[in-house]
């Protein structure tokens, strides 16, 4: 086999891994408009970069017929791309986002770290296991308790806000009215930024419809906050945008 042929091959073994791998992320952890909030194709461009370019140009530099080393020199090469494969593909699972969880007047993204192992045991069963294949739609329900209110607001102070507590999930469609009525016109989001009406624009063009039927809410956990649609007659969620709603 010459050098060019051997690079070929590998190549090709790269790519098909770099595929299944985007796919999964794509679809499977990181859905609909999560991916492109969440800044993921930077990251799996990155991933993609190093496996799909880096490995076969380190084979076209040490491959040689004959070579007494090439087997070990080739296992090193395919050895280093699985590590920083593995690393990048690890690194998208843990920041993946498992939970949207309305709370009061927001939607807040909620990724498996944020989450402590002894609130995820507190809470109801269907709340227990981390999703994988995709955020589920969750609301958060405030606690009654005065002590467990303190505990709120001191946990709220340090950065974990009840959205990280899945202890006081419920059931999404038990607070859709509550999203409705706290949800806000799409004229008061058009002037926050250059871009948000174009993007407006752009969403009500896909989604055929008038601008009076749909409004919008916060979405925190992204860097920057941006903005979920939502249906205005029954507040449920469309879509993200990526829209400074502050």
């Amino acid at each position: 086999m010459n050098r060019w042929k051997a690079v070929g091959i590998h190549l090709a073994i790269s790519f098909a891994i770099a595929c299944a791998v985007t796919l999964f992320i794509r679809f499977v952890l990181y859905p609909g408009f999560y991916f492109y909030l969440s800044g993921g194709f930077k990251l799996l461009l990155l991933i993609v970069g190093v496996d799909v370019f880096i490995g076969p140009l380190l084979t076209l530099i040490v491959y040689k017929k004959g070579k007494k080393s090439l087997v070990f020199d080739l296992s090193v090469i395919a050895l280093l791309q699985i590590a920083a494969l593995a690393y990048g593909a690890h690194t998208m699972w843990v920041a993946r986002p498992v939970y949207n969880v309305f709370v009061m007047d927001r939607f807040a993204v909620v990724t498996p770290v944020a989450i402590e192992k002894e609130n995820l045991e507190k809470a109801k069963p269907e709340y227990q296991k981390l999703p994988w294949y995709g955020p589920k739609l969750v609301a958060a329900e405030r606690p009654t308790d005065p002590g467990e209110q303190y505990k709120m607001v001191l946990s709220g102070m340090a950065g974990a806000d009840i959205e990280t507590y899945p202890q006081y999930y419920v059931p999404f469609e038990s607070k859709k009215d509550r999203v409705a009525a706290k949800s806000k016109p799409l004229s008061e989001l058009r002037g926050k930024t250059s871009e948000a009406s174009p993007l407006i624009d752009d969403f009500l063009r896909r989604q055929k419809g008038k601008e009076e039927d749909y409004r919008y809410l916060p979405m925190k956990g992204f860097s920057p906050d941006f903005i979920v649609m939502v249906v205005k007659s029954d507040g449920t969620p469309i879509t993200g945008l990526a829209i400074d709603p502050w």
